[in-house]
């Protein structure tokens, strides 16, 4: 029994670890935390409520018992919350509607830079939309994921209590040593990482409101109805394709879209307009090119100099257009390998948790027939806590690797049912 606990310390560890991650971060997906038990009221100043864990609207919904005044998300929709809440895209479709404005209709260039301006801000308008779209729908898989790990720390909280028991009474069951203050020690280790979880998740659901503009009342007691996926959807066993996920990236990202939007447009007329753009596209470039347009330094190559001006302001914009489709394809192909390594991964852990199951079992029926060391049957039931823990650690890493590779797609939003 002084090994079972023993090794019960390591497990416990895991179980934290595993099904108690960092803080989220909109740029790190793949981090999440959990949601546990907490009062119904604002703390530290947040107006943001944190949901009890009885509280019903903690469980996501994918359960088929919610009550109709129960306000439910669907992943879609919040993804198209996000894209019509856009700030980044709305800003930018606020600069394309006021290139053209106060411009005398009769002034050719003028209105040749505005037009050229307006088509490039829109297209850039529509990635950013889909940017902030795609980035919600990682959110809620993460607060998908803190919601479900809620039983997976309750559940080691529960077995831990029972070997902390076995250890009080390890004169009576004939166990030398019960190290029962190291499992008090662990004790409390748990009630600070479940105190820590309680203001991540609050704090997630926060960021879920900012994303899509609804009242953080509402967020913070909706229920999420979507579960995580399993597996990879649409998936027909033989791997995604790579070649067919970066054809179409190359023909829906609105970033290269833009970019073929001003080649297209460049003209003599708009060369200052264009400058500034090939800035937004690639920061740095247009300012350096403006640099040397500006200070004359072309009018030694000849006299005139307009048509040498025009000519490598073209070719930079292609270089541009080129140095993006690259990035784009790079991008795409580094999305396949990180989703077909999730998926992966997450058959691997189900086998895994399949296997332990079955030891677990075995071992309840064994302790039941005094045939096993009292503890032994605990022991396997934390693995199989921790494995769970690992488990959906992945399904949430396998969430997050399709939202990145339908991002690098620029894949149109999903219908909402």
């Amino acid at each position: 029994m002084k090994a079972t606990i023993g090794i019960t310390l390591a497990l416990l560890t895991l179980i934290v670890g595993v099904a108690l991650a960092t803080p989220l971060e909109l740029r790190s997906p793949i981090e999440w935390r959990s949601v546990v038990a907490a009062d119904a009221e604002p703390t530290m100043g947040l107006e943001l409520p944190i949901p009890a864990v009885d509280d019903p609207t903690l469980s996501s919904s994918h359960s088929d018992n919610i009550a109709p005044h129960v306000v439910t998300y669907q992943r879609a929709q919040v993804m198209w919350w996000a894209y019509a809440a856009s700030a980044d895209g709305a800003l930018l479709e606020s600069e394309a509607d006021a290139v053209v404005r106060n411009i005398d209709p009769k002034d050719e260039d003028a209105c040749c830079s505005a037009r050229l301006s307006q088509k490039v801000l829109r297209k850039l308008a529509l990635g950013r939309r889909m940017e902030d779209a795609y980035s919600a729908a990682q959110r809620y898989d993460q607060l998908v994921a803190s919601i479900e790990a809620t039983p997976i720390i309750e559940t080691a909280m529960r077995l831990q209590d029972q070997l902390m028991k076995m250890a009080e009474q390890a004169e009576r069951l004939e166990i030398p040593d019960g190290d029962l203050l190291q499992l008090r020690q662990q004790h409390w280790d748990l009630v600070d990482q479940a105190a820590q979880q309680k203001y991540a998740g609050a704090k997630a659901r926060q960021d879920l409101a900012r994303l899509t503009d609804r009242p953080e009342s509402e967020v913070a007691v909706a229920v999420l109805v979507d579960p995580l996926p399993r597996m990879i959807p649409n998936h027909d066993g033989n791997g995604v394709s790579a070649a067919a996920a970066v054809e179409r990236a190359l023909s829906q990202r609105y970033d290269l879209h833009a970019a073929y939007e001003l080649c297209r447009g460049l003209r003599r007329c708009n060369l200052p307009a264009a400058r500034q753009l090939i800035g937004i596209l690639s920061p740095g470039a247009g300012l350096s090119f403006g640099t040397v347009v500006t200070g004359k330094l072309l009018s030694c190559l000849k006299d005139d100099h307009s048509d040498d001006d025009l000519a490598a302001r073209k070719r930079q914009c292609y270089q541009l257009q080129e140095s993006l489709r690259s990035a784009i394809r790079n991008e795409t192909l580094q999305a396949v390998l990180d989703l077909r390594l999730a998926s992966e991964r997450l058959r691997v852990i189900e086998q895994q948790l399949g296997l332990a199951e079955e030891r677990a079992s075995l071992a309840a029926g064994r302790v039941k027939l005094d045939r096993a060391t009292p503890g032994s049957d605990l022991l396997l039931d934390l693995e199989v806590t921790a494995l769970m823990g690992n488990q959906l650690e992945r399904q949430l890493r396998l969430a997050i690797t399709i939202h990145e590779l339908h991002e690098s797609e620029g894949r149109p939003l999903p219908s909402v049912e």
